[in-house]
């Protein structure tokens, strides 16, 4: 006699109690951001990693799509330019504030003592989202070739996004770094 079959487990619940395991392990093994109570530190440290693993599993199955079908015909490319664009923004804004201290304290001066909080998921989830985007623009490139370039407006929009915010930063050399990138942020949303 043939025993039954144990039905498998969904991809989405075990993609889940994934996600779960590894923000606890990676929450609870990084440091907290020392701004915060002891308390809430591990707290907020899982939650970030939820958010920064579960938002980047969303990357994958258009990149796993693509190259399975060896096309990204329906893919548009205005949408893949400028999310490249945004998140290289975002990527450097995190990437500044996280590593630089004297940035921080600056940013604090002047706005009144309020700190801003950018932790290591953040960053991780910025750099992840830019590469991803990355690939998604190399295999538009790869297997569309130039039947598949943004369009020459919206191509336009994306230089403006990354030139303008640089040209008013070298007019104005109060305005910081950090500011030209949440310019160009803004400009995108």
């Amino acid at each position: 006699r043939r025993r039954p079959r144990m039905p498998s487990a969904r991809p989405e619940l075990l993609t889940a109690v994934f996600i779960a395991a590894l923000s606890l392990v990676l929450g609870l093994a990084t440091p907290g951001n020392d701004d915060l109570p002891e308390r809430y530190r591990p707290v907020s440290n899982v939650l970030g990693y939820v958010f920064f693993l579960a938002w980047s599993c969303s990357f994958y199955p258009q990149v796993v799509q693509n190259r399975a079908r060896a096309d990204t015909t329906g893919l548009d490319p205005d949408y893949l330019w400028l999310n490249l664009v945004g998140y290289a923004l975002y990527a450097a804004y995190n990437g500044l504030f996280y590593a630089d201290e004297r940035l921080r304290r600056r940013y604090a001066d002047a706005h009144r003592g309020s700190e801003i909080l950018v932790e290591l998921h953040d960053l991780l989830f910025a750099v992840h989202g830019l590469a991803l985007t990355a690939v998604q623009v190399a295999q538009c490139l790869y297997y569309n070739g130039a039947a598949q370039t943004p369009s020459r407006p919206f191509a336009a929009l994306c230089a403006a996004l990354l030139l303008v915010p640089l040209a008013w930063f070298a007019a104005s050399p109060d305005l910081t770094v950090l500011q030209v990138c949440s310019l160009g942020l803004a400009c995108r949303m």
